[in-house]
C-alpha cells in the first residue's frame, strides 16, 4: 500500500479525495501535482508557441523538483490572504505549523516561500531558485528527495 496524496507522472496527476481534509494551512496537493506537470509537459504538444532551447514549461532543476512543488503549494496559500502584513505573518509560521511537509526541507521550503511573500513578484523568487539557466548545468544545493508521507 502507498502512503501518498498524489501522484503525477507524464500528462496524468492523481490526487486522492482524503488530500483535501488535511489540517496543514500550507498543504495543497493539487496544486503540488499541477506543479509538477509543469516541469514534465511540453508546451509543443499543447500547440503553444515553444521559446528557443525551451523543452518543457518551466525547466525545474531535477534536484529541486520536490522543493519547486512544496513551495508553490505552501505559497499559493499564502497568497489567499489579502493583508500584507498577515501574509507576512502566516508565511513566517512555515516551519513551525507546515506539518505536512518533509522535516529535512522545511527550513529550505519555509526560507523560499518567505523571500517570495517579501518580493513583489513571488513567483519570479521561486522561478529563479529553481529553474535551470539555460545552457547551464550546475547543480547548486536543493532537496534531493522529498516524498509526501
Amino acid at each position: 500500500k502507498l502512503n501518498m496524496d498524489g501522484v503525477s507522472a507524464g500528462t496524468f496527476a492523481h490526487v486522492r479525495p482524503s488530500a483535501r481534509k488535511k489540517a496543514d494551512p500550507y498543504c495543497d496537493v493539487v496544486i503540488h501535482e499541477a506543479a509538477h506537470l509543469l516541469h514534465y509537459l511540453k508546451p509543443e504538444n499543447f500547440g503553444l508557441i515553444v521559446r528557443r532551447g525551451q523543452e518543457r514549461f518551466l525547466d525545474v532543476r531535477f534536484d529541486s523538483r520536490e522543493l519547486f512543488a512544496f513551495v508553490c503549494e505552501a505559497y499559493s496559500n499564502v497568497l489567499k490572504i489579502d493583508d500584507r502584513k498577515a501574509r507576512m505573518a502566516f508565511a513566517g509560521r512555515i516551519r513551525k505549523d507546515a506539518t505536512s511537509f518533509p522535516k529535512h526541507g522545511r527550513g529550505q521550503i519555509a526560507e523560499l516561500v518567505f523571500a517570495a511573500t517579501q518580493s513583489r513578484n513571488g513567483w519570479k523568487v521561486i522561478k529563479k531558485a529553481v529553474v535551470e539557466k539555460r545552457g547551464s548545468r550546475s547543480r547548486p544545493a536543493g532537496l534531493a528527495s522529498c516524498s509526501k508521507s
